[in-house]
């Protein structure tokens, strides 16, 4: 698809390098993990006015809103133009193109990406092509996110609900 698209040599090496570095932290088995448990902490937290203070003034490119999610499986592109700066309209418009033009989805996805958007969203692949498209991309480890922030990058994750069901990741 990047050859397709005329994407250069250097830039379709950086969009091999992250996604083959897609699996850097992930964990075959979150309900291994105690995720209830993170999020009762983060809940405790959310209102503890020094936290509070201290991450306010924490580096990084703050967060401009991209409006409200607008589907309950967008989430990705709702994250990508928060991270772009770019309109969600815009972000939406692109990875439509993208299923529409993805060999890797079947001809009924192909034609109606809205609806792959709503009812199963992007997959990792689509994110990271996206995320070359309107910039640069670079998968990193987790350990990293704050470097990555302090530097000015933007750094989405990949969230599992309170109740550690893997497959309503968001």
């Amino acid at each position: 698809m990047a050859e397709q698209l005329g994407w250069s040599a250097d830039k379709r090496a950086r969009l091999d390098k992250a996604l083959h570095g897609l699996d850097l932290d992930e964990d075959p088995n979150p309900k291994d993990i105690p995720i209830s448990r993170v999020w009762l902490d983060i809940i405790a937290h959310s209102e503890d006015a020094d936290l509070v203070r201290e991450a306010s003034q924490g580096g990084g490119l703050g967060f401009p809103g991209a409006g409200q999610q607008a589907h309950s499986l967008d989430c990705a592109i709702f994250a990508l133009a928060n991270a772009t700066g770019l309109p969600y309209g815009v972000v939406a418009a692109r990875a439509a193109e993208l299923i529409r033009q993805g060999n890797w989805h079947n001809a009924d996805d192909r034609a109606n990406p809205q609806g792959v958007i709503e009812t199963r969203g992007l997959n990792g692949g689509e994110v990271v092509m996206l995320a070359e498209i309107f910039g640069h991309a670079a998968v990193v480890r987790s350990t990293d996110f704050a470097r990555s922030l302090t530097e000015g990058h933007p750094v989405m994750v990949d969230l599992v609900p309170m109740n550690g069901d893997g497959r309503l990741r968001h």
